[in-house]
């Protein structure tokens, strides 16, 4: 069926930039909301990621250096007053517009 797990899914991101085009990104926390949930506690439901750190120790035990090659980064290919284009770490292209 077409129904949607949760009504709504907020994610908290720390971006810092790592040279004039590489971005990390850190996932921080989350939050689910979701009316029809069985149980009140799903209905507003907040959650942490693993710390910065830990990402870093994972991405070491790949063979990869995080300051480098973060476990979620993005390169900017192109940026001006209204439009960025960037891959990210997985090879996927993103164009968005400014409002």
């Amino acid at each position: 069926s077409g129904k949607r797990p949760f009504d709504q899914l907020e994610i908290t991101i720390q971006m810092t930039p790592l040279s004039d085009t590489r971005v990390r990104l850190d996932f921080r926390k989350g939050r689910v909301l979701n009316g029809g949930a069985p149980l009140d506690f799903f209905k507003d439901f907040t959650f942490n990621f693993p710390p910065p750190s830990f990402n870093d120790l994972v991405a070491r035990l790949r063979g990869m250096d995080p300051s480098v090659e973060p476990q979620a980064y993005f390169d900017i290919l192109y940026i001006d007053e209204e439009i960025r284009a960037h891959r990210t770490g997985e090879g996927k292209i993103f164009v968005q517009r400014r409002d």
